[in-house]
């Protein structure tokens, strides 16, 4: 028993996996410094993820404040998320009207490319 405990024990010891959060960091804080300013830039390819981001933030709201316009979704509570047009619909909702009368809205709006309604029906939501 003793040789199966060495075993297990002499297994426990392994070498960090380069590119790993053990490996030491770079102590040169002006490097950081200049690819944040280099992400600010209009050319840099952050730039542009930030725009979609608040694109699709934007297009999100525009929904959410259809939906909250509609009498019979009015007292509802539906998630929107927007991912470059592609929407998703996440809640509860009363009825089967209610359910595709929130997707028709969403369709409606524009800039929306597709519409995944995942909204579930539970009665007195």
């Amino acid at each position: 028993m003793a040789g199966a405990l060495v075993l297990i024990v002499g297994g426990c010891e392994q070498k960090p996996v380069p590119g790993t959060a053990s490996r030491k960091m770079e102590p040169d804080a002006s490097k950081a410094a200049k690819q944040v300013e280099k992400a600010k830039k209009p050319g840099s390819d952050k730039f542009p993820a930030a725009v979609k981001n608040s694109e699709n933030a934007k297009l999100a709201a525009r929904i959410s404040e259809a939906l909250v316009k509609d009498p019979a979704l009015k007292d509802t509570t539906i998630d929107v998320s927007a991912s470059d047009g592609a929407i998703e619909l996440f809640g509860t909702v009363d009825d089967t009207g209610s359910r595709v009368r929130a997707g028709q809205i969403a369709s409606g709006v524009p800039g929306v490319k597709t519409v995944k309604n995942h909204l579930v029906i539970v009665k007195g939501s």
